[in-house]
């Protein structure tokens, strides 16, 4: 299940349709450092909800009914890694991962890239360097990514918004319509104006769900990673909610589980002194 970590559970989920000769969840790594935060996969295209009267009503999606041959799946590996107070010290650490690794993708949570600083400080060998759109408009790309070089992944800066801190790929495969999307996120606690406010993060939370339910729209399967931060364990009136709209994105988009062990832990000192 999800993380225990100081104030935050996190998850990862996968769909599995039934009976269904598509291609199977795609790997996802975790390595010493490596930290696949939150990763779910959907299989399916139709809209989220439906308006009936004044109301919205929640619809569960269907697996796809298209097929797809196995024998045209390119494996792919998508890694996510939280560094924590900014890329550069952690640079080192992340090459060495994606040398041994070599991952198609992986995304950087915490990257705290400012307009000022120079890519090229951070740049890796064999992949491209992709900032956040937030990072045009505010200043600052709070997760990056870097995708391999020759790996027919396709940016979608079109389903990103500069107001949530997202990085989304489509992997595009060779005569076939097959679609699978890569969706990064970063949820840090402040706003790009250093709001810390609890309507802000709410707002502001509420937004990146909905760009993500947009983003879901139109692909056969999508992959979903990164830094959500939400205690699941929390039921409370004002931290509940948060819990509750995440639980809603994961079943209305029949979402299931990828990660079920603990991807970073905390050593407890037990002694009596």
């Amino acid at each position: 299940m999800a993380e225990a970590n100081p104030g935050t559970n996190r998850q990862a989920c996968k769909h599995k349709p039934a009976n269904s000769p598509g291609p199977q969840p795609m790997p996802t790594e975790a390595n010493s450092g490596l930290e696949p935060v939150f990763s779910t996969t959907t299989n399916s295209t139709v809209p989220l909800t439906i308006q009936m009267g004044s109301q919205k009503q929640s619809v569960i999606k269907p697996p796809s009914t298209y097929t797809f041959s196995k024998k045209n799946i390119i494996p792919f590996t998508v890694c996510h890694w939280n560094c924590a107070r900014g890329i550069t010290k952690k640079l080192c650490d992340i090459k060495l991962a994606i040398n041994e690794l070599k991952p198609t993708v992986i995304l950087i949570s915490e990257a705290d890239r400012e307009s000022t600083h120079d890519d090229k400080l951070i740049r890796i060998k064999g992949y491209q360097l992709h900032n956040s759109k937030s990072r045009d408009v505010h200043g600052k790309s709070r997760i990056v990514a870097y995708t391999k070089e020759g790996s027919n992944l396709v940016r979608r800066s079109d389903l990103e918004s500069p107001d949530a801190e997202l990085i989304i790929f489509d992997k595009i495969y060779q005569n076939t319509p097959y679609i699978d999307r890569i969706i990064g996120l970063n949820r840090p606690f402040t706003g790009p104006n250093g709001d810390s406010s609890s309507s802000g993060a709410w707002t502001r939370f509420k937004h990146l769900i909905g760009t993500i339910n947009e983003a879901i729209n139109g692909c056969h399967r999508s992959t979903i990673l990164g830094d959500v931060n939400v205690d699941l364990l929390k039921r409370d009136n004002s931290a509940g909610r948060y819990s509750e709209e995440l639980e809603t994105l994961c079943v209305t988009n029949s979402l299931e589980q990828l990660i079920h062990h603990p991807t970073r832990t905390q050593t407890l000192n037990t002694d009596i002194g």
